[in-house]
């Protein structure tokens, strides 16, 4: 009887296993497990052609103290914008109209040319001259993912997003830091600002990506 009830049970399972594998294939999450294991994490759309990607820096407004439904509740807009399509070369920027640029501890600390201040824009035409500037093939590459959250707080989020701060590059901070907006990106993006520097550093990142895992099987890269 005992013989019996164990057979049956066997077979159960075998039956089970097979009815997973034929429809609903498991993922060999072992082998996925050991891949990320100390692995770069690098975006596969990094390592080949970079004629669909932009990289760009957004500088956020400040923090509304006595906002009415309290600085927790607040989203934070872009305050400037400004990017670079590694495939043409064709840039963006553009400052968005904002009550914080009446800060002067702020404007000392982001060092925009007044000039382009002067010239913001309202949030709206920001947000059409964005969807102009970016197609929806494109990857839009920035460091941090609150950068990209200023966009969708806008409602100008219009291509996808790749985020680099969880790249597991050892060399990626000395890389970054040693660029020099002066002759690393167009003329028309470098304005000595702290924006203009940060997309530098960020555009010097992806080419090295670019340049050192050009081509690299999937078994170090990650989306």
């Amino acid at each position: 009887e005992l013989d019996r009830l164990t057979d049956a049970f066997d077979r159960m399972v075998t039956n089970q296993l097979k009815v997973r594998t034929s429809n609903s294939p498991a993922p060999n999450w072992r082998r996925n497990e050991r891949r990320r294991s100390g692995m770069p994490n690098i975006p596969r759309a990094l390592t080949g052609d970079l004629t669909n990607i932009v990289v760009a820096y957004g500088e956020r407004e400040l923090v509304r103290r006595d906002a009415p439904d309290g600085p927790g509740d607040h989203q934070p807009a872009p305050l400037y914008w400004t990017a670079l399509r590694l495939g043409g070369g064709e840039s963006f920027k553009c400052a968005i109209q904002s009550e914080s640029f009446d800060n002067k501890n702020l404007l000392a600390h982001l060092r925009l040319p007044l000039t382009e201040i002067q010239n913001a824009v309202s949030r709206g035409e920001f947000r059409e001259r964005w969807r102009q500037f970016v197609r929806p093939q494109d990857r839009v590459v920035v460091f941090h993912n609150s950068t990209a959250v200023l966009l969708e707080n806008v409602n100008a989020k219009f291509a996808s997003h790749l985020v680099l701060k969880s790249v597991k590059l050892a060399e990626a901070r000395s890389i970054m830091d040693r660029v020099d907006d002066s002759n690393s990106l167009p003329a028309d993006l470098r304005n000595g600002s702290r924006a203009s520097q940060r997309l530098a550093n960020l555009v010097a990142l992806v080419e090295y990506l670019n340049k050192n895992y050009h081509g690299a099987s999937d078994e170090i890269l990650s989306e």
